[in-house]
């Protein structure tokens, strides 16, 4: 059974060059623009094994 990878960001070219290099390496790819869209995956597909994802954190430090 192939594993399941989420991927989660909101531009479009990393989803579709990062789901196609999982899914050439042998692995299942879901795709997700948003973290909404994300939580439903996560609700109505078969299990997760990985979720990649960018996260970015506005700070004022400066």
């Amino acid at each position: 059974m192939k594993k399941n990878i989420l991927i989660v960001d909101d531009f479009e070219n990393t989803l579709f060059v990062t789901g196609l290099s999982i899914e050439q390496a042998g692995y299942k790819a879901h795709k997700a623009e948003s973290g909404k869209k994300a939580l439903e995956i996560l609700k109505s597909t078969q299990p997760i094994d990985l979720i990649i994802t960018d996260f970015n954190i506005k700070t004022n430090l400066f």
